[in-house]
């Protein structure tokens, strides 16, 4: 599985792909850090613009707006191997199923992280830049940035990535794989109006598959102090949030791998339908 593994982060660390969407994130936050015509997410009031709850936010908000490039990272790895006519040999080799799925998988996974670290970035290079107002900033608090990428940044990049790489290794087409990824979006913007309107505070916490409502009910009762001072902490029904859905979409990563087929036959079909187009018979 390690071969797999290191394999990803040694092509995504050489692909330019990685370091772009880093920067475009960087630029992003310190746009929304170092003026006011920026805003990520809506208005933070008069909490300070790099503080550790808005830096959360961020990441939070920035889990959701990074999920095209998630589904790029997670696409990319699945489908390589037919990008570069090499998946008859990859299929007939002696190859564990298990290291292929699982070792793709978790260095597609941990590489799709790295644009997201971008808001750390931004926040920090934000409050040098020669047109913002040093009144507006605090000293830089690590807790933020550490709550927000546990928080948000790996349990919601993990969530999208599930599901988008289960559509990519299963159906092998760039065109379901976006789609999927555009339904995330539609799913939740639907969830998100109908978990308002839920009476039951416990139910709605728990619907919420990207954390915002849990995270949004605890900050309710913060002042604009305790949000400089630090994030939003990982207690309660935020934590339950984020393990149980954590937890389902591995699960679910784990039953799609039983429905996997390791076999060249099987997935050339599956390649024919949804590409619409001859592969070209490898030399193998």
């Amino acid at each position: 599985m390690w071969k797999f593994i290191l394999y990803e982060w040694k092509y995504w660390l050489r692909s330019p792909m990685t370091w772009i969407f880093l920067i475009i994130n960087t630029l992003m936050v310190m746009g929304a850090v170092s003026s006011d015509q920026v805003t990520i997410g809506g208005s933070i009031g008069s909490v300070h613009k790099n503080a550790p709850y808005v830096i959360q936010f961020y990441y939070g908000v920035m889990s959701l707006v990074c999920l095209l490039m998630t589904t790029a990272f997670m696409n990319a790895s699945a489908n390589r191997d037919f990008a570069h006519d090499m998946y008859q040999l990859v299929f007939t080799s002696p190859i564990k199923k298990r290291d292929y799925y699982f070792g793709k998988f978790i260095g597609a996974v941990t590489m799709a992280i790295i644009p997201l670290l971008g808001v750390s970035l931004g926040s920090l290079i934000g409050p040098l830049m020669p047109w913002a107002q040093p009144e507006r900033y605090g000293y830089a608090a690590w807790n933020g940035h550490l709550l927000g990428i546990i928080t948000f940044a790996i349990p919601n990049t993990i969530i999208a990535a599930v599901l988008i790489y289960i559509l990519a290794i299963h159906y092998r087409s760039n065109i379901v794989s976006f789609m999927g990824s555009m339904l995330i979006l539609v799913l939740y913007g639907v969830s998100a109006g109908f978990t308002k309107d839920i009476e039951k505070e416990w139910l709605a916490n728990l619907l919420d598959p990207f954390g915002f409502h849990p995270e949004n009910i605890i900050s309710k009762y913060m002042t604009i102090d305790e949000k400089n001072i630090h994030g939003v902490a990982l207690t309660g029904a935020f934590l339950i949030n984020r393990l149980v859905w954590t937890g389902v979409t591995l699960a679910i990563l784990v039953a799609a791998y039983f429905k996997f087929s390791f076999s060249a036959k099987c997935t050339i079909k599956y390649h024919r339908i949804f590409t619409f187009s001859p592969l070209v018979p490898h030399p193998f």
